[in-house]
């Protein structure tokens, strides 16, 4: 009994003249074990409505891979083993009657392939009902049972069926004599043929031709592509070996909880549930102010907890006590130049669009007042002083109005020290209307 032969998925590959399956045979066996495997996976999980994931699973990337998956990909193998059994029998018996009932032949076809085609049905019925959890979990499931039909069952069947001939079909004395003179008339037969062949060649060696010049520039044009295609055949495999590398680690460092985060940081910051302090509902410059001073800034510092107890080892906490920050965070003003009007209006200056042409680049004392070159280190001060950068790489961002450069040069205002001094200066912003007729936007930048 040879293992290439009696084993299912490696009888494909292999050519034996003792295996009486044709190739077209073992690939429709090895189709119908796939889809039995495919089919009684999705009648457990159709069955089964728990989809909790073990704390000892493992994460790769969007899979998750738990011990109770891999145990119902081997189990289901054990009873897909029982259907490939008997369409294996079906197939051998076809293949040893008689060469005149091809009926046989087509009706076991039929009824093989009209199980795919129910299979596939029903795969396809119950598995678009499946949600994003469940059909993680029958992918894990359908894979393993693979590799356990390749490595467990079908070596498992080779030693059963190896062990039952060996036990309960062993040959009497008379047909082992009868065999051996067989064997030995063959191999009688395979010695004088041996010798026939080799005086042949020898042969053959004596009335050797050199081949013309036209054959032979074809026969090395054809070995030179075959080198060639031998050549981007590796190369190929190779890229495509590292992209599924590099895909791999990418996918299994994301984080899953991403989404959540974002989502997280934008209702905490926004606060949409409360009328009074709802970014949203801004529509004045005051109102922007209130928000700043009596929402942002509070969570901006670990406040006390709910039982009034002091916030320990929370330096550096927003108030939400789980995201930390990371440098300081920035609020930045977007302005223009004030121009005079060129046509008769109510007003002597004109505001125009934010752009980076008229942006306004100089620098004022509190309240916009009296250009100066005066260097400051209040940050109060330097909130109406305009910053250079002296990097040469600036991303932008795209708003509604504009394109908004997101490099730290403009007029910033960094939010250092304790609750109480940034309280005391935002009031003193507000007082000198830090934010005018001529802001055109204000970005907060907090990393965490």
């Amino acid at each position: 009994m040879k293992f290439t032969d009696d084993h299912l998925w490696f009888s494909i590959f292999s050519y034996s003249k003792s295996n009486h399956l044709t190739r077209i045979q073992r690939c429709t066996l090895c189709f119908l074990l796939f889809i039995f495997s495919l089919l009684f996976n999705i009648l457990y999980y159709d069955l089964s409505t728990a989809t909790s994931s073990s704390s000892s699973s493992i994460h790769l990337g969007p899979l998750v891979i738990s011990l109770q998956q891999m145990i119902i990909g081997v189990l289901v193998e054990l009873f897909v083993l029982i259907p490939s059994l008997l369409f294996l029998q079906a197939f051998r018996f076809v293949q040893s009657s008689s060469s005149s009932s091809k009926s046989l032949h087509i009706l076991v076809y039929v009824v093989s392939y009209s199980m795919m085609l129910t299979s596939i049905f029903f795969i396809i019925a119950r598995g678009l009902e499946f949600g994003d959890e469940k059909s993680r979990q029958w992918l894990i499931s359908i894979v393993t049972g693979v590799f356990s039909s390749i490595f467990l069952t079908q070596p498992l069947k080779i030693f059963c069926l190896s062990l039952f001939v060996t036990c309960f079909c062993q040959k009497s004395k008379k047909d082992k004599q009868v065999e051996q003179y067989l064997v030995d008339q063959t191999e009688v037969k395979a010695d004088r043929q041996k010798r026939r062949n080799l005086s042949i060649r020898n042969e053959r060696k004596c009335s050797t031709e050199r081949l013309d010049s036209i054959p032979l520039h074809f026969a090395r044009q054809l070995r030179l592509v075959e080198i060639q295609m031998f050549i981007f055949i590796r190369k190929l495999i190779i890229s495509i070996i590292c992209l599924i590398l590099i895909s791999f680690f990418v996918h299994s460092t994301t984080n899953s909880h991403s989404f959540e985060q974002v989502q997280h940081l934008k209702s905490y910051w926004t606060d949409s549930t409360n009328q009074q302090m709802n970014f949203y509902r801004m529509k004045t410059i005051d109102d922007f102010w209130f928000w700043l001073e009596k929402c942002f800034v509070m969570k901006l510092r670990a406040q006390r907890w709910y039982n009034d107890a002091k916030p320990v080892y929370l330096n550096g906490y927003l108030n939400d006590k789980v995201n930390r920050h990371i440098g300081w965070t920035m609020m930045k003003q977007y302005r223009v130049q004030s121009s005079s009007c060129s046509v008769a209006s109510l007003q002597s200056q004109c505001h125009q669009d934010y752009h980076r042409t008229n942006e306004e680049r100089s620098s004022f004392e509190l309240g916009w007042i009296n250009r100066t070159d005066i260097i400051v280190n209040r940050s109060i001060e330097k909130a109406f002083r305009y910053q250079q950068e002296l990097s040469n790489e600036k991303q932008s961002v795209e708003g509604e109005h504009g394109q908004y450069s997101l490099s730290y040069e403009g007029y910033l205002y960094e939010f250092r020290g304790r609750l109480n001094e940034l309280q005391s200066n935002l009031s003193i912003l507000h007082r000198n209307e830090w934010i005018d007729e001529s802001t055109r936007a204000i970005l907060i930048q907090v990393n965490s």
